[in-house]
């Protein structure tokens, strides 16, 4: 299934998948070696500010500090999953039922909100958590689980997961 087709405008999470899938569309010519999109000095974006100024942002030195390793594509995309769970999560706890696929999402979004790292208190997880064949097992809480201090986004999900998983949880909730 392709991207953020399978949401439909005006659901909870449309407007937030149609906007990563932009940014992970748009980070290819960043990390590419070649600079396909010509970034050139002198030319700028220009980002608005409401108490401040706008800023100008130089596409060139974004470039450049991608190239140098600053940070990765990897890197990028984990912060970009991150950021989607923890604002799809957040715009639909209160729609939270407690199924397995509600907690695992739950558990995502904590993670997420943990620089990638699961953080489990000593009662947590405190009911099934699990999504597809991804399962977190609560009968191990706090630091007896053997997911906690580990990294969600990269070894256990990656940028379609995230997409599928609020796919699944849009399709759980009502509108």
């Amino acid at each position: 299934m392709y991207g953020f087709v399978q949401f439909d405008q005006g659901r909870p999470f449309y407007d937030m998948v149609a906007n990563f899938m932009i940014a992970l569309s748009a980070s290819p010519a960043i990390f590419s070696a070649d600079n396909p999109m010509n970034y050139e000095a002198g030319h700028y974006v220009t980002i608005s500010g409401v108490q401040i100024e706008g800023k100008h942002l130089i596409p060139l030195e974004v470039y450049q500090q991608a190239q140098s390793g600053y940070t990765t594509q990897a890197q990028f995309i984990s912060y970009a999953c991150m950021s989607l769970a923890n604002l799809a999560y957040e715009s639909v706890k209160h729609q939270n039922d407690q199924s397995p696929e509600f907690e695992f999402f739950r558990h995502i979004r904590n993670a997420a909100s943990h620089r990638n790292r699961f953080r489990f208190n000593a009662d947590e997880p405190r009911r099934p958590a699990a999504w597809r064949t991804a399962v977190l097992d609560h009968s191990r809480t706090g630091n007896a689980n053997p997911l906690q201090g580990q990294p969600c986004f990269g070894p256990l999900l990656g940028p379609a997961d995230i997409v599928q998983l609020l796919a699944d949880i849009e399709a759980r909730i009502a509108v």
